[in-house]
Parts: structure tokens; sequence; C-alpha cells
């Protein structure tokens, strides 16, 4: 096939960069509001991890969302600790279950405190099958899971080229091309979505053969789209790094067929 025939930049690094970015538009819970606010402790890990495992629904949900604030700035020893703790299996189980939408939101953003630039955890979610999962969760009709899902699996393509290449056979490309062109009316959700799902389709591009040539000018329209929206400069850099790569599908093709057309006329 003729994506097949591409050739690979060995000089290019596997994957760019990752850059480092909090979600926001969290919605606020159904659930009641407690009676005093929680200060968090490193030291309550322990009873996190408990809760994780044998709690209710909701305190589930709150042993989440407290490991997730935990782990967002964390050092790789307190993520490693987590990792032993189970907590990407016990967060997958979350997912698993789907009990409610917190649930769901809360796994999710969890999972992507602990993957943010730490490669042990992204490496452990997706032996706990995070990837399967999280694509499905693009398709979610809650636009918080779809954004958390898709931050995550973002992070967890920092990991490299066969990490990218695992997910690209789930197929998340024709949902991300959705997700990075908002529709009139955007919302501060849109525009995470926008930013995290052109970071992804960056990633995803080093995977051989997962685009066509129909493919890229749709993505190359996408893309130049979420690199005029963004703000940050490194969000820019990183799309930019997608945009030539997309250029240079291009021409490395169109540079074939003028060789093999000038080798068929020499033979004339």
């Amino acid at each position: 096939e003729e994506a097949e025939e591409e050739e690979e930049e060995t000089t290019e690094q596997e994957t760019p960069r990752e850059v480092a970015l909090a979600i926001g538009g969290e919605e606020k819970s159904a659930a009641p509001a407690a009676p005093k606010t929680t200060i968090l402790s490193r030291q309550d890990t322990f009873k996190y991890l408990e809760d994780l495992t044998n709690g209710s629904v909701q305190t589930k949900v709150d042993a989440a969302r407290a490991l997730k604030s935990l782990a967002f700035n964390a050092n790789a020893e307190y993520k490693d600790g987590l990792i032993r703790g189970g907590v990407p299996r016990l967060l997958m189980l979350m997912v698993t279950e789907a009990a409610s939408a917190p649930s769901l939101e809360q796994s999710t953003s969890c999972m992507y405190s602990l993957a943010r630039e730490h490669m042990d955890s992204k490496t452990a979610l997706v032996k706990a099958g995070a990837l399967r999962a999280l694509s499905s969760l693009l398709h979610h009709e809650a636009k918080q899971c779809q954004l958390n899902s898709c931050a995550t699996l973002y992070a967890i393509s920092c990991a490299g080229r066969d990490v990218c290449k695992s997910l690209a056979a789930f197929r998340p490309l024709e949902r991300l091309t959705v997700l990075v062109n908002p529709g009139p009316g955007r919302t501060p959700q849109d525009d995470q979505l926008q930013l995290f799902a052109a970071l992804l389709i960056v990633n995803l591009l080093h995977v051989k053969g997962i685009t066509s040539k129909e493919d890229r000018s749709v993505l190359a329209d996408s893309l130049q789209r979420a690199f005029d929206d963004a703000s940050e400069a490194q969000v820019r850099d990183t799309i930019a790094i997608g945009l030539k790569r997309l250029s240079s599908m291009g021409s490395r093709k169109a540079r074939l067929k003028q060789g093999i057309s000038s080798l068929a006329r020499k033979s004339l």
C-alpha cells in the first residue's frame, strides 16, 4: 500500500518531547459537598489505596481524586510507590466497572496524573489495558471523560513509537480528527480537547502507514487550525513537528514516484 512505502526518518527522535499540561474543566460532582475541606497529605496514601481497593463507588471516586492531586506534580519515587500499590490496575477496574460518570472522570484524570512525565507509569497503564479502554472513552457522551482519556493517551503515547503503534491498532485517528475541530460555541473543554487531540495526532504520525494520501490533507488542515488556536509556545512547536512530518510524507512519496518514472524512461 501507498502508506507502507513511506520511508522512516531515522534522524528524527521517536516522539516529540512531552508537553507537561494540566487538565481543566472538570464538572462539579453531583454528590453532596463534604462538611469540611480535606487537606491532602501523602501520609494518607495508604488510606487512599485501601479506599480504592475496598471502598464504595463514592469512596473510590474520592480516593482517585485525592491520588490524582497528590500524583500530579509528584516525583518518580512517589509514583513508583503508587505502581507498587497497584493503582494502575485499580483505576482500570474503575473504568471497566463504569459505575458512574464521576467514577470514569476521576479514574481517567488520575491516570493522566500518573502518566505525565513518568515512563514506568505509562508502561504500567499499557500493561493494564488502558490503550483499548481509553480509545473507547474518546466516544463517551461526557466531554470530560473524552478530555481526560485523550490527555492520558497523549501522555502514554510519549513513551515512544512502539506504544504509539499499539495505540494505532485501536484506530483512534478518525475520532481525534473530529476532536481537533471543535464546532461553534466551543467551551474551555473543547479548547483542551483540541489541544490534546492535536498533540496525540502528532505522536501517532510516527507510526508507519497510519495515514493515507487523503488523510494527510484533512490532518494538515486540522493541525494547522490547532496550531493557530494554540497559545503555548511548546504546544505550537510540537504541532509544527506534525505539520512538517505530514509535508515530508507527501514529498517523499512524490520523490519516489519521480525516481521510478525516471528509471522507467532510462530503460526504454
